[in-house]
């Protein structure tokens, strides 16, 4: 496909992933964020007008809410929501309109994403936000200026290829660090017989998943491994049709994952930052087209035989790793185990981490070098002004790109120690500088596996004295009651439930937003409470004591006459997790007043303006819907809106 037609359809896609980011977490800002919320963001957001510029732009941790604060006189949550309600429709024209899909709008939807993640604290601390902000600056650097009608510019493949130097980075790591954590679960190829049950929200579809045989499973784990270790080398390969192959790999598994997680907009965001791996050189004259046009049978001739021979060199040393092979003792199966040490892999990492930086930094400078060339070859029937126009700015954004492909080596490296520490310190204080802007992440997903001995779920319990009746609180997605279908969010991410579930596999000491939860919930905010499915105490007092449990979740198995239990869950009690507390309990309140969860000085309030009264009508629509409702309804606005244009112009 053509640089300038994959171009635009990534750009069209990420602004779909910044509407869901937005909307997502803008329907949760009042009970996360809110002045009476979990985490009140005005116990973050500090600022002396004087140094308005410093706070914003060039401070330590430099957030552009305290613009909205300072300039519209919005409280700290207003301001949040307003950089919310403006990275949605920013996002919607970018949607609508070609024309919007430039440099200057996603710089503002890249600053206004950072800008709550600086502020978000432990609700926005999760790889695929980090993800969504080196992306997300990314794709600005991919947008064209507009500054001209909208053609393909030499730097185009350039910017596109740091795109695919992420989608390396992030799945080449991910798979490593599986091996590096030496979690038993993943060397012994069992981690799907826990994983399907012990993600943070499963699908429906993950049950079924989990009654799955055992050497499926395993036979699964090592296809994981395929896509994550064995394939994203191939993003890099200079032939399209490698990578095209690589393209549909990965597209496949994130589908896979889709249906049987709820990880937001994660899976979609990876899968949209794979798309610049089938792109070619297009109408540019240094371009294979010519050669395949010229000598059409000897080049499809070399073409396959150079794409087999790399699917074989993977699928080989795959089947030799995982001794794949297989049996028909009892039925048709697939065997595999893993034919690897732990030595085996540092010894491989030494030489594979610096070999992959070694191949990434020829292929990026192949793309500078072509790029600079089409500048001045493409364009010479151009008018001077149009040429000088180009290769200036293909020289700016080569320099911009080869910054950010420096420093994004320092986090890459961290897979391999020894690697890291040959990168140039020069490089190391340019990633040092620039890490306040979160430009470029190590990455690690799924380290190793949790709930090998069982789902670990806190159960929150109210109630008036201290002698009972309990009763539960059941949040909207999380898993609780046992005969509840596992739901379906996607892409929605309700952040509260995700992380309680990282708090199941700690202790209520080392979470504070653990503690202020159970305070908003005796004290009875409502804002709080929204973030619940059911509150048991609705329309009657606040529980005078709340404490919490921890509990075993199983998924239940399928009869022995072939039909499915009523219910989806099984649970056994494991231990007090939190004891019953009130209140006005004093270590409580002495806590929460250190971590600066409550406040003894009055909140700010907005400024009457246009902007409040925007914030005010958009709350109460978001008020009558759900989270996916909401991100849902706003994502079939601007679908709506899009194929309004595309009929009345005829398109």
């Amino acid at each position: 496909m053509e640089p300038a037609k994959v171009r635009d359809w990534f750009l069209w896609l990420v602004a779909f992933v910044y509407l869901w980011a937005f909307a997502s977490l803008y329907y949760q800002i009042p009970g996360l964020y809110g002045d009476h919320g979990i985490l009140p963001v005005s116990s973050v957001l500090h600022c002396v007008a004087d140094d308005l510029f410093e706070c914003a732009v060039s401070g330590a941790k430099p957030t552009g809410l305290h613009l909205f604060v300072e300039w519209i006189g919005l409280s700290p949550q207003h301001a949040m929501e307003f950089a919310a309600v403006l990275g949605m429709a920013i996002a919607s024209l970018c949607i609508v309109f070609t024309s919007f899909q430039c440099f200057t709008m996603f710089i503002t939807l890249w600053y206004l994403y950072f800008s709550c993640f600086q502020a978000g604290q432990t609700f926005l601390w999760f790889q695929w936000d980090t993800l969504l902000v080196e992306a997300g600056f990314l794709t600005a650097m991919v947008a064209p200026f507009r500054l001209l009608r909208s053609e393909w510019l030499p730097h185009d493949n350039v910017t596109l290829f740091l795109v695919r130097w992420l989608a390396f980075r992030l799945m080449f790591a991910s798979g490593v660090v599986k091996l590096t954590s030496e979690c038993p679960t993943w060397w012994g190829l069992t981690a799907l017989h826990y994983h399907f049950e012990s993600q943070c929200i499963p699908t429906s579809m993950a049950y079924f998943a989990h009654q799955l045989p055992d050497w499926m499973k395993k036979l699964g784990v090592a296809s994981t491994y395929l896509v994550e270790i064995f394939i994203p080398p191939l993003f890099l390969a200079p032939v399209k049709s490698i990578r095209i192959a690589a393209f549909w790999s990965q597209a496949l598994f994130m589908l896979n994952i889709l249906l049987t997680g709820n990880y937001n907009f994660f899976n979609l965001i990876y899968a949209f930052i794979c798309l610049p791996m089938i792109t070619d050189a297009g109408r540019s004259k240094l371009s294979t087209q010519r050669l395949s046009r010229r000598i059409p049978i000897m080049y499809s001739i070399f073409k396959w035989a150079l794409v087999g021979s790399f699917c074989g060199a993977v699928f080989f040393w795959f089947s030799y790793i995982f001794n794949v092979r297989l049996s028909f003792k009892e039925g048709f199966a697939i065997l595999t185990d893993f034919n690897f040490t732990p030595t085996d892999l540092y010894a491989t990492l030494s030489w594979c981490v610096p070999l992959s930086v070694t191949i990434g930094s020829i292929m990026f400078g192949l793309e500078v070098v072509t790029a600079i060339a089409r500048s001045v070859l493409d364009f010479r029937s151009r008018s001077f002004s149009k040429r000088v126009f180009v290769f200036s700015q293909c020289a700016l954004m080569c320099i911009l790109s080869t910054v950010l492909f420096a420093i994004s080596l320092v986090p890459y490296t961290s897979l391999h120690q020894a690697s890291q520490a040959s990168i140039w310190p020069s490089v190391k204080q340019m990633h040092a500088k620039s890490d306040k802007f979160q430009l470029t992440h190590s990455y690690g997903l799924f380290r190793s596996m949790t709930g090998v001995g069982g789902r670990p779920e806190v159960v929150l319990e109210g109630a008036y004295g201290m002698d009972g009746p309990w009763e539960e609180y059941e949040f909207p997605y999380k898993v609780g009651a046992l005969d509840r279908r596992p739901p379906f969010v996607v892409p929605h991410q309700p952040r509260l439930d995700w992380q309680m579930w990282f708090a199941a596999l700690g202790s209520h000491q080392h979470n504070p937003w653990f503690i202020s939860l159970t305070h908003k919930i005796l004290k009875n905010e409502s804002d709080v409470l929204d973030l619940f499915e059911r509150n048991p105490f609705a329309g009657r007092n606040p529980p005078t004591f709340i404490r919490a449990k921890l509990y075993l979740y199983h998924f239940t198995k399928q009869r022995k006459d072939g039909g499915w239990p009523k219910n989806w869950w099984r649970r056994t009690f494991k231990s007090e997790y939190m004891v019953a507390t009130r209140k006005d309990d004093p270590a409580v309140v002495n806590y929460l007043t250190q971590k600066g969860l409550i406040f003894d000085k009055k909140r700010p309030e907005s400024a009457p303006s246009m902007v409040l009264r925007l914030l005010t009508i958009c709350r109460e629509f978001a008020k009558k819907t759900d989270g996916p409702q909401f991100v849902w309804a706003v994502s079939f606005a601007a679908l709506l809106a899009f194929f309004n244009k595309l009929w009345f112009f005829g398109i």
